[in-house]
């Protein structure tokens, strides 16, 4: 329970913040792009079509025909063809196909002109493709997002996002066509926005690379500790580790503890109560090395935390804590033993 009485848990400090977060922004924009040309295709399709068939019924039939190929080719891309695009060609390809293939059937369709069965063309390739490749694309940035942050903007950016595009995109259609702005124009505005999705993708394309290396290396400091000692323990053919050799060796573990205790909290501060909860009891069992100023430093949000989170770490952090550690300590030298 919190303090006013209610047994709903504390939010992390995290999901308020997710609008901060480069890869929610990116996704929120690639979302808006991607929003914007597949409502302006819709519109030319809708504006060809409609002025090329005779009844209304027929519209239905050749749109309902433009769905059903459509749905069997993305499903198709679904089953096999983007996991075999993403293991050839990685990321780059798949936030890269949608808009480059849009972008080409509309210099087409500028070049020749518009048809019924160019726009359709253009329409089952839009459909397609967002099912699969661009479908695809976004659920892989999303794990590069911390889970508390993801389930805090992924409504905005997935339901907000979409609307808000496909309104804005529907004004700006209005207005355009009420100047009497031609298919071509239209076009040519998809295309512009083509080139700006193309651009966020290569864009959130790279920040997900950075994110995986930079969780790959947390994971690899977190279960593979330097320990000092065993850089004396240790003996080559040669014999005994030489003098400046040790000194090099001790000098590169006390820069991989330090980089061990950055990381140890910033993770803190940044992950859910799940996490916190495994890193105070790596702390406190001494699986992640922290002297005392470093865990006074990370208890200084303490009110902030949630229930569960303060119990955890006055249990398994500060009950295991010897009298006179800090005194014990050299200043700013080696950990105290029992972190």
């Amino acid at each position: 329970p919190r303090r006013d009485g209610s047994s709903k848990p504390a939010s992390d400090a995290s999901e308020k913040r997710w609008w901060r977060e480069p890869l929610v922004i990116g996704l929120g924009a690639y979302t808006f792009f991607a929003i914007a040309v597949k409502t302006t295709l819709e519109f030319e399709y809708n504006f060809v079509v409609s002025d090329a068939t005779k009844t209304p019924e027929d519209m239905v039939r050749v749109t309902g025909y433009l769905y059903a190929a459509a749905g069997g080719a993305a499903s198709l891309l679904n089953a096999g063809g983007t996991r075999r695009l993403l293991r050839r060609f990685g990321l780059g390809a798949a936030a890269s196909s949608y808009p480059c293939g849009v972008a080409l059937l509309l210099a087409v369709v500028a070049a020749r002109g518009a048809s019924v069965e160019s726009m359709a063309a253009v329409r089952a390739f839009d459909l397609a493709a967002r099912w699969s490749f661009n479908n695809t694309f976004k659920s892989v940035v999303w794990i590069a997002v911390d889970v508390p942050v993801a389930r805090a903007a992924r409504p905005y950016v997935e339901s907000l996002t979409k609307k808000a595009a496909a309104a804005l995109a529907a004004l700006a259609l209005g207005a355009a066509t009420y100047r009497g702005a031609s298919v071509r124009s239209l076009s040519l505005g998809a295309g512009v926005a083509c080139a700006a999705l193309l651009a966020v993708g290569i864009y959130l394309r790279n920040l997900y690379l950075d994110a995986m290396r930079d969780r790959v290396a947390r994971r690899s400091v977190c279960y593979q500790p330097l320990e000092l000692e065993d850089l004396w323990d240790a003996a080559d053919e040669d014999g005994p580790p030489r003098a400046d050799d040790a000194s090099a060796a001790a000098n590169a573990a006390g820069d991989g503890r330090e980089r061990l205790a950055e990381v140890v909290e910033a993770r803190f501060r940044r992950g859910g109560r799940g996490a916190k909860l495994y890193l105070l009891r790596e702390i406190g069992g001494g699986g992640a090395v922290l002297r005392c100023d470093e865990v006074r430093r990370l208890f200084g949000d303490f009110d902030r935390w949630d229930g569960a989170v303060r119990v955890a770490g006055l249990r398994d952090v500060l009950a295991n804590v010897e009298a006179g550690d800090d005194a014990a300590a050299p200043r700013g030298g080696a950990a105290a033993a029992k972190w």
